[in-house]
């Protein structure tokens, strides 16, 4: 049997690798593997001894396309450079007369460095079209995949092809819409998230994190080059908001991984002086050499009920008024209901595991509504006490508030560590009884809040009168 056409899709990492695979599984739509095989590094399994197989691979090739589809003309492609000049190399010195480079530009743009001395393709019509015929029609006889597809009579599934690469370039080569953070994890690691195992500070310590600028800025990462978790988190100013989200980081990453992809959830987080909260989203995934995974997130601003750096006494009020009925229908409609209606079973036929796991999903849920507190900075119970104190008249009503928001001995803060007790010692019965005992704080802090807030609308009318 002969030897298939083989092609090698080069792309900058972490910038253009989706746009590689695209490409790779459009062209091996149009022939079989037997005929045309295609390499792409992001689609090596994990534990794969990455550069040994990619050195390897391009010892074989017969094409290698270069994705220099980059936002800048000047943008330095590193591993792309370095796969040129081997493959450049490993051809000559086998005489591989055949063998070509192809490096494909934006419409208009050029190639720099070392791919600057190569016939360049352009993401339009003339360009893939070249693309194309270089790889269907290729020089070597022995090796010519689909020339009949440049026949007269299959004109229009070319030009639907050549249409459909365009394209999806097109689309994925457009200026980024939000700045990116990286976060690289070793393959080792990554096995404890995806089997859902314990993860040890030191393990989380060494979890790289990398941004662009504005990421970095976001996300208060630096410096530019990167840092390592554990560096990260000893000078954030913002650990608590940090301790409730990573979990939800972890989480997202095993679904990830494990292809859970309608399970990913990110909730918003701030760990920046700016105030605002900061949502991830799943990007990308890619391979890395030495046994690594990096994980591409875009970094976006969700848009804030208020600005938090700024908040004045009526956006307190909303807020906490927005958690306390947030944590009415999450917690204790949703959550509380599903425990009661599974009390029985739980107790009388699960076993242990089965127990953990509901108990697991009344913390997961508690801790969305703490880190939402911190978030709305609601995580100041003085300043929210001032702002009531201001607005409510009855000395009667604002005792009642002060004994379930103080701190540390408030009847909020003690029911609250008799659920997050009995989570630890996966007891079913104490974790519901808590639960119990927060309906009527979480209904008197509704009642307040909103009371303040009519209180509020009041102020602001006899206000607008002095206008």
């Amino acid at each position: 049997m002969k030897e298939p056409l083989r092609a090698f899709i080069s792309h900058k990492t972490g910038t253009h690798g989706n746009a590689a695979r695209v490409l790779a599984n459009i062209l091996r739509g149009v022939s079989d593997e037997e005929k045309l095989k295609i390499f792409v590094s992001p689609e090596l399994g994990a534990g794969t001894t990455w550069s040994e197989e990619i050195h390897e691979e391009l010892k074989h090739t017969d094409i290698l396309i270069v994705l220099y589809l980059a936002e800048s003309e000047n943008v330095k492609m590193g591993w792309c450079d370095y796969e040129a000049g081997f493959f450049a190399g490993v051809t000559t010195v086998a005489e591989k007369h055949n063998a070509i480079i192809i490096p494909v530009v934006r419409e208009g743009a050029t190639a720099q460095g070392p791919l600057s001395r190569y016939n360049i393709i352009q993401v339009n019509k003339d360009g893939i079209n070249n693309l194309l015929r270089t790889i269907f029609d290729f020089g070597d006889e022995d090796k010519k995949v689909k020339p009949e597809l440049f026949h007269i009579k299959n004109k229009d599934t070319l030009e639907r092809l050549t249409n459909e690469i365009i394209g999806s370039l097109k689309a994925l080569m457009r200026d980024t819409i939000s700045p990116r953070l990286w976060i690289t994890i070793t393959d080792e690691l990554l096995k404890k998230i995806g089997e859902e195992k314990n993860i040890t500070t030191e393990e989380l310590s060494s979890v790289h994190l990398k941004g662009e600028s504005e990421a970095l800025r976001d996300f208060g990462i630096g410096p530019k080059e990167g840092t390592d978790y554990g560096t990260f988190y000893k000078d954030s100013k913002y650990k608590r908001s940090i301790d409730y989200f990573v979990p939800h980081l972890l989480n997202a990453i095993k679904n990830i991984i494990n292809e859970k992809y309608d399970d990913i959830f990110l909730p918003p987080v701030r760990v920046t002086d700016s105030g605002f909260a900061r949502t991830l989203v799943p990007a990308y995934i890619e391979r890395l050499p030495e046994s690594k995974t990096r994980f591409e997130f875009f970094v976006y601003k969700p848009i804030p009920s208020f600005d938090a750096k700024n908040l004045s006494a009526f956006d307190y009020l909303f807020n906490l008024f927005v958690l306390g009925w947030r944590f009415r229908w999450l917690i204790i409609n949703t959550t509380l209901s599903d425990l009661l209606n599974k009390e029985n079973y739980l107790k009388k036929k699960a076993g242990e595991e089965e127990i953990r796991k509901e108990l697991k999903t009344v913390e997961d849920r508690i801790t969305l509504v703490l880190l939402d507190s911190l978030n709305r900075s609601i995580d100041y119970p003085r300043k929210i006490k001032k702002i009531i104190r201001n607005f409510i008249s009855d000395d009667e009503s604002f005792k009642k508030f002060n004994e379930i928001v103080d701190v540390p001995d408030g009847l909020w803060a003690q029911y609250s560590e008799q659920i997050f007790s009995g989570i630890r010692k996966n007891d079913l019965s104490a974790v519901i009884e808590g639960l119990k005992k927060l309906i009527p704080l979480n209904k008197q802090i509704i009642s307040i809040s909103l009371n303040c807030l009519l209180q509020a609308t009041d102020k602001l009318e006899v206000d607008a009168t002095k206008i």
